[in-house]
């Protein structure tokens, strides 16, 4: 899970880095746009910048979410482990006949 955790996380550094890439792109081509065109890049590009936004936030998110998911699975896991470990400590002698 810790293994995906980080996978979403660099993702979502890629998809920054590959945004601000594109950004400016966009920006440099807006001053060959002409008429309707030209006056609605603007927009367009406040839009796809905003939903840009969004979409990393949440795959930061989910990668938060699913890393605290691990942590806890692994503490539950660690604590039945040792509950296991100390019944089978307990019990060991009776079934053994010691």
């Amino acid at each position: 899970m810790q293994h995906t955790a980080n996978e979403m996380l660099v993702s979502a550094e890629m998809a920054r880095h590959d945004f601000a890439t594109h950004f400016s792109g966009l920006v440099d081509a807006q001053l060959g746009w002409i008429g309707d065109s030209g006056a609605r890049l603007p927009s367009r590009i406040a839009t796809w910048a905003n939903s840009a936004g969004i979409l990393r936030d949440r795959i930061v998110s989910h990668g938060e979410l699913i890393s605290r998911a691990a942590r806890e699975l692994q503490l539950a896991d660690d604590a039945g482990a040792e509950a296991l470990n100390s019944l089978a400590v307990r019990k060991a002698p009776k079934v053994l006949n010691l």
